[in-house]
């Protein structure tokens, strides 16, 4: 089959750059991927370029990656995901709802993971927090686990998936966090004003 020549796709790259209007840059669109296009047919490399370029591209952490997504979807002939429905059977629409991609929210754990010097590993986020933390802004999902992973009493965590859990409700409610230190837990409330009165009175 005869591959499609290099100018034309190049053509068609900078076509894509223009329309996006900043938001793509050249080195956006790799060797993989020109040469993936080049095997395609016309149609099919001008449907995915087309997609590529109407993506929220900034919000992207690795676009390269994200147009071969697409440019292997379109040669196999599948629609793209719908993006508005919430809820489906079908989990590639389940995953239009995530705010955070995969490649950003790895990203995110890796760089808490180094923040906690030594107290975190990625096994300490379960898959719970990770879809509630990709169901966030990116902004609030970078606070939360920041926020978690340089918490004074990391290591005395008995259960640090829950307690993550409750880091990300709040963050995501929109409440400041309010850092908390070692000692003060407030376990001493309601101490003393007990028993007293003896038994007396006889």
């Amino acid at each position: 089959s005869t591959r499609l020549p290099m100018e034309m796709v190049m053509t068609l790259v900078s076509s894509t750059i223009r329309n996006s209007k900043g938001g793509l840059k050249k080195n956006d669109f790799d060797a993989r991927a020109i040469e993936f296009m080049r095997a395609l047919p016309l149609a099919t490399v001008k449907k995915a370029l087309e997609e590529f370029g109407e993506a929220k591209v900034n919000r992207l952490a690795n676009k390269a990656s994200y147009l071969m997504g697409i440019l292997r979807r379109q040669s196999r002939g599948e629609e793209r995901p719908k993006e508005k429905k919430e809820y489906s059977m079908n989990s590639t629409v389940v995953q239009s709802r995530f705010k955070v991609s995969e490649e950003d929210a790895e990203a995110i754990f890796s760089a808490a993971v180094e923040a906690s010097k030594g107290k975190l590993t990625r096994a300490d986020f379960d898959e719970r927090n990770v879809k509630f933390m990709r169901e966030l802004e990116k902004e609030l999902a970078e606070k939360a686990i920041m926020e978690f992973a340089t918490y004074t009493g990391l290591t005395k965590l008995n259960n640090k998936g829950s307690y993550l859990m409750g880091v990300l409700r709040r963050v995501g409610s929109g409440e400041e966090i309010k850092p908390k230190e070692k000692g003060g837990d407030g376990e001493r409330r309601g101490k003393g004003g007990g028993k007293g009165g003896g038994k007396g009175g006889r």
